[in-house]
């Protein structure tokens, strides 16, 4: 069994919460790369529920940045991609992460933050996204933007998995095949920590439809997803690419 890897939050570190992708659990020895609308909130509730953590703000929840900013660094660590890849090898506990394929994320970001929700993030505000728009207007806001610029939903999944010219986290789930790669996980963190996590609950149904959203997007759309989105989709989703006429 490997023995919990120390860590601790950067001194006097302003990052916003919201920009730390990387969540690490010393005492319990494992990372989580969090990628917004690929079963982010589904995780953190479990990752919290099991380690029986708790932040001393009530009003805050674990699927909150800011919940895992209140918690002791003996429980746990938020670090942006930067940070994590800068961490020596030593200190880099096993890392799990869960992507999305890029289309059916980015129309689930606009059908939640955009359609549902009432109020806009200030990221969307600036890039130009407003209430109620439509999907292509949409896409050609997202096209339009840098990921520096973006709204986190919309930021390029690989923009948040590599550092130092490779891919961070240890293993890449897919939320298209959950229940496979989340046995996946469970089995690594048995073997290597001794850990034995539950079945992920399914909290958000979204996160496993919208298999065949492309095929109620016209191609000229589709085509901007992809440009947009070409790391993500050569290095998460080569095949899906073919199928973009």
């Amino acid at each position: 069994m490997e023995q919990a890897i120390p860590a601790t939050q950067p001194p006097e570190d302003d990052t916003p919460a919201l920009e730390r992708h990387y969540l690490l659990l010393p005492g319990a020895g494992l990372a989580y790369c969090r990628i917004p609308k690929a079963a982010n909130s589904s995780v953190r509730f479990l990752l919290a529920k099991q380690f029986r953590l708790a932040s001393p703000d009530p009003g805050l929840r674990p699927n909150q940045d800011r919940y895992w900013l209140t918690l002791p660094a003996a429980q746990a660590v938020t670090l942006t991609a930067a940070d994590y890849a800068a961490l020596p090898a030593d200190r880099r506990p096993w890392c799990f992460t869960l992507v999305r394929n890029p289309v059916a994320r980015l129309y689930s970001a606009w059908n939640n933050k955009v359609i549902e929700n009432r109020a806009l993030s200030r990221r969307f505000l600036d890039m130009g996204v407003t209430s109620g728009m439509g999907f292509d207007a949409f896409v050609d806001r997202v096209a339009a933007s840098p990921d520096e610029s973006c709204d986190i939903h919309v930021r390029s999944q690989m923009a948040i998995l590599a550092g130092n010219g490779r891919l961070l986290p240890d293993f890449i789930g897919r939320v298209e095949k959950i229940t496979a790669d989340w046995s996946h996980i469970r089995y690594e963190l048995r073997a290597r920590r001794g850990l034995r996590l539950p079945a992920l609950p399914h909290k958000n149904a979204r996160a496993e439809v919208q298999a065949d959203i492309a095929q109620r997007i016209a191609p000229d759309v589709l085509r901007k997803i992809a440009a947009r989105y070409r790391a993500d989709f050569e290095q998460l989703y080569p095949g899906l690419l073919d199928r973009i006429p």
